[in-house]
């Protein structure tokens, strides 16, 4: 990959980001400070909307980039919901004192708060540069040092 195509890249990963959790924080955020009420009618269509388009823009970046490596970094950080730092972080100004219900990890651990999810963030982020950045040959390496013992 070419520095300007990782630059490329990077930038565009990181407007992914950007404009998809203000997507977010206007529906979360602003809607609902001018009436908008709750309907699962309307979110799941939306939740699934906003989850696709993050899914469009992950596989066209990694078709571009011909990167599977890329593919699973950038799934590493949406799945471990990064974006929900962005949120908090650049649009709504401070992170939730109490409980993330709302969460997955909540309904399954029974608790998840802002503390969790930096620490699961940071995990998905080393993760994340450990399968972009790992040597391919490391498997073959690895075999090849214990055939030597």
């Amino acid at each position: 990959m070419t520095r300007f195509r990782m630059f490329l890249t990077c930038l565009l990963v990181t407007a992914m980001f950007i404009l998809l959790t203000r997507l977010d924080f206007l529906v979360n955020g602003i809607l609902y400070k001018h009436g908008l009420r709750f309907s699962e009618a309307w979110y799941l269509e939306y939740w699934l909307l906003y989850g696709l388009a993050y899914q469009f823009v992950i596989v066209c970046l990694s078709l571009w980039n011909r990167s599977l490596r890329l593919f699973f970094a950038l799934e590493i950080l949406v799945l471990c919901s990064v974006q929900d730092l962005f949120l908090y972080g650049l649009w709504v100004g401070s992170f939730p004192s109490s409980q993330w219900s709302w969460m997955v990890y909540y309904k399954f651990l029974g608790s998840w708060n802002t503390t969790n999810q930096v620490a699961l963030s940071l995990v998905a982020f080393g993760l994340a540069f450990i399968t972009l950045v790992a040597n391919k040959n490391f498997l073959i390496d690895l075999k090849r040092h214990q055939d030597d013992q």
